[in-house]
């Protein structure tokens, strides 16, 4: 793997976007890292019908009862049917420890107290599996950031989604297009006028193998003053390897359901309301880093110095090194 350490943290030395166990022998970029034998082609066949049918199941309620209350329940009912299938039979959930105070211009809330209606939740993001716990637990509108860039711009762009449409997104893994132009600070503002549930954002713009933890993308939350924020860090246990980073969505898929389980903490951070005595605009900036700190120190990750350009970069240049294979 030494021609992709190029793609690395230049400080850590850590490659966020690769495999956990890329470099060890029998690894191969592109594809699951775990090698599936007989056992594990039956634990496929038989879990791949359930989920498929629990996912059309989701689909066909999911249209009839949309617009009613029911429609968040059934949300809650199949993602957890899903995690259980996946494998995800007993996710441990954990307070984060606080080391570090309260992000600037905020203060700690009464730990449990559920999100309120325009608070951020602020994550860090492995696979589609984040997804299904955070519908299962907080049945949250997902902002998806637009982050097909070369060079990040000033204005960020978002595309919402909530239930199965936010997990069909996250599925697909692909790098999101600029969107109809609504940006997050708008969409927080518009929130507070309509019951719409908290909001997540994987703030790094794609996701990671967990090993560290990006570089925000700033100027997505550019003027956003949310109410309330809550940080939430996800960890794998490295044997499963439960990230997207370079495999295929199938090829991930195939090996998810060929183990017999899997171990996910989620550490969740308590949750911060604005300071009451705090008149100006807060740097958000400064709240982002802070959360981001927070996270790390609970998923014991290391702040990476890069961002998701350097990703685009690597998966452009992985592109063309699977095209030169290919004419060899």
């Amino acid at each position: 793997m030494e021609k992709f350490t190029k793609f690395s943290d230049p400080t850590t030395g850590i490659n966020p976007f690769l495999p956990r166990s890329a470099g060890t022998k029998g690894s191969k970029i592109g594809q699951s890292a775990l090698k599936i034998g007989p056992i594990g082609y039956i634990r496929f066949i038989l879990k791949a019908p359930f989920v498929l049918i629990t996912l059309l199941l989701w689909f066909i309620l999911s249209l009839l009862f949309k617009i009613t209350p029911l429609g968040g329940l059934i949300d809650v009912v199949f993602s957890k049917l899903l995690l259980f299938f996946f494998g995800f039979w007993k996710i441990t959930s954990k307070k984060a420890a606080n080391t570090r105070g309260s992000p600037p211009g905020y203060e700690q809330e009464k730990r449990g107290e559920y999100p309120k209606n325009d608070t951020l939740i602020l994550s860090n993001h492995g696979s589609f599996i984040d997804t299904l716990y955070l519908i299962s637990k907080y049945h949250p509108t997902f902002a998806f950031i637009a982050n097909d860039y070369d060079v990040i711009p000033d204005n960020v762009t978002i595309q919402t989604k909530s239930g199965l449409s936010a997990l069909f997104c996250d599925y697909r893994n692909k790098p999101l297009k600029v969107s109809d132009g609504i940006t997050l600070q708008e969409k927080l503002h518009a929130t507070t006028k309509k019951i719409a549930g908290p909001f997540v954002v994987y703030f790094e713009g794609t996701t990671t193998n967990g090993r560290s933890i990006l570089q925000p993308i700033y100027s997505a939350f550019k003027g956003c003053q949310p109410s309330s924020v809550l940080a939430l860090a996800f960890s794998y246990s490295d044997a499963t390897e439960c990230t997207f980073t370079t495999q295929t969505p199938f090829a991930f898929f195939i090996s998810l359901l060929s183990q017999s389980g899997h171990q996910l903490t989620v550490a969740e951070s308590v949750p911060f309301a604005k300071n009451s005595k705090e008149t100006a605009d807060v740097n958000f900036d400064l709240v982002l880093n802070h959360l981001r700190l927070m996270m790390c120190d609970a998923a014991r990750a290391i702040p990476a110095e890069i961002n998701i350009e350097m990703k685009k970069k690597m998966e452009a240049y992985l592109e063309e090194e699977l095209k030169n294979k290919i004419k060899c």
